[in-house]
């Protein structure tokens, strides 16, 4: 079958395909002068390293008529519909194209577990309390006990999270920010047109400093934007208002976890498994969520409390000699869905190199009816 690397999202197939390759047009996404990549060819290791990624792949999964009774109805799914909605392997092909190409390239599994294309398919670990033990960020527990947990029971020392776990898919999800290749941005609303100065567009003094996502009172953090538009919607800024918005670069190389990453963990990464990853990847999408997550001003400073958690975790994640791996985390931004936030464990290192005054001409509201 052939096939080509604009066929798949995940970037260690895409890698793969693009290095062992050969030019040509793909017969299922109609890319031209793309590498496609034949597995009807023989002999070659590039297929045994390929079909062995998509064996173990697809081990994760078991059959219909092996899963236990007590295993949820709504949790069994088609193995494409699991393929799509648990993972971002794919691009966007048609659900036949992805069983063709998934039989292509798992063969043993095919010709030795073929009902597992052919009946619904679960992850019997997920409702494996012995598993999840050992396993799971959050052991046997939910995300919600976490919280509940943080605020009403244990807010400092919290025996419910793996942070050896966490924070090896943090370390997976981590990115460094060269000195010159991006510039970020943040907003203060001024009084006046005279706005602020450059060295008045800082973090907040620590003895000023409130809750915010990801901060406790009285530990200052900057929080920047990837564009300006986003800055404007972070602030919350109103009609007529002034803002000043400062440009900001880091003043290092600068080393983040993002976020954003956390749909992207490849399951063929070397230090992967598959299974471990599958169990998780509900619990790392809820971290990016909650970083996410619109505040209104009507919610609690203990509604802060998970992502704090999760942010002084990431600052207090050091390397075999000590010294801290990250200076910060990026993303989603809450307020636009087109920009992403980041924010600085300590501000020094970022320094504002000019900035602007604007007032906000118009503002578009848009509603929806929810009662």
């Amino acid at each position: 079958m052939i096939f080509c690397s604009n066929c798949f999202h995940d970037i260690e197939i895409k890698s793969m395909i693009e290095k062992n390759g050969t030019i040509g047009t793909c017969p299922i996404c109609n890319s031209e002068k793309i590498e496609i990549y034949d597995t009807d060819q023989e002999g070659s290791e590039r297929e045994s390293t390929l079909f062995s990624l998509f064996d173990n792949f697809l081990s994760v999964y078991t059959a219909n008529d092996d899963l236990p009774d007590s295993y949820p109805m709504k949790e069994r799914k088609t193995l494409v519909d699991a393929v799509k909605n648990d993972w971002d392997i794919f691009a966007e092909i048609s659900d036949e194209s992805i069983i063709s190409i998934l039989k292509s390239l798992a063969p043993e599994h095919l010709k030795d577990y073929p009902i597992i294309f052919e009946q619904p398919v679960g992850i019997p670990e997920k409702y494996n309390k012995d598993y999840l033990v050992e396993n799971s960020i959050l052991h046997t527990e939910k995300w919600d006990d976490f919280v509940e947990s943080l605020k009403h029971k244990n807010r400092f020392h919290t025996n419910l999270v793996d942070t050896e776990l966490l924070k090896k898919y943090c370390i997976n999800i981590g990115k460094v920010i060269p000195v010159n290749k991006q510039r970020f941005y943040r907003g203060r609303i001024a009084k006046n047109k005279n706005g602020f100065s450059r060295s008045e567009m800082g973090a907040p003094p620590e003895e000023i400093s409130t809750d915010g996502r990801a901060n406790s009172a009285g530990i200052s953090r900057l929080y920047l934007t990837n564009d300006r538009e986003t800055t404007l919607h972070e602030i919350r800024a109103a009609e007529y208002d002034y803002v000043t918005i400062g440009t900001f670069k880091p003043v290092r190389p600068i080393r983040v976890v993002d976020l954003k990453l956390i749909h992207k963990i490849s399951p063929f990464c070397d230090d992967v498994d598959c299974t471990a990853l599958a169990i998780n990847r509900e619990h790392l999408i809820k971290i990016n969520e909650e970083m996410s997550r619109t505040m209104r001003r009507g919610d609690s400073p203990l509604d802060y409390l998970p992502t704090q958690y999760i942010c002084d975790f990431i600052m207090s994640i050091t390397d075999d000699n000590g010294k801290p791996l990250f200076d910060g985390i990026e993303y989603q931004s809450a307020m636009h869905s087109k920009g992403s936030n980041l924010t600085i464990f300590n501000p020094e290192l970022f320094k504002c190199t000019y900035c602007s005054t604007y007032e906000v001409k118009k503002l578009q509201y848009v509603k929806k009816i929810i009662s």
